[in-house]
């Protein structure tokens, strides 16, 4: 999965990272269970991004029903949930800070959690 996300009038993106995954495919069932994902947020690359800008989720393919997809944005125990809308759009708070982004896939063939590292300036 990638999140877009604009900044005067510049896109940028990157790809977050899959997290845990309970997922059944046509010829196979995937599952795996990440007990901190907030460490994990924290070990990829820092991204950095504009307090108060729009940014977007960019599914790579969509060989399943899309069901919801929420985004959230946490520091240390404390979440900022994100309005995601149909059109898996978004927009970072004004608040800045480093965040672990965490984005929930729910879908017809399972649910996948993806995480970031996000600093907002």
């Amino acid at each position: 999965m990638t999140v877009s996300y604009s900044y005067l009038m510049n896109h940028d993106t990157y790809e977050v990272k899959k997290a845990s995954v309970d997922w059944e495919g046509a010829n196979q069932e995937y599952k795996k269970t990440v007990d901190d994902f907030q460490s994990l947020g924290r070990d990829q690359e820092e991204t950095e991004v504009n307090a108060g800008s729009e940014g977007s989720l960019i599914l790579g393919h969509s060989d399943f029903k899309l069901e919801e997809l929420q985004a959230s944005l946490w520091q240390d125990n404390e979440e900022i949930k994100l309005y995601v809308n149909q059109f898996n759009e978004f927009k970072f708070p004004d608040s800045k800070g480093k965040y672990t982004l965490e984005v929930n896939l729910s879908t017809d063939s399972g649910n996948v959690q993806y995480v970031g590292n996000i600093n907002l300036n």
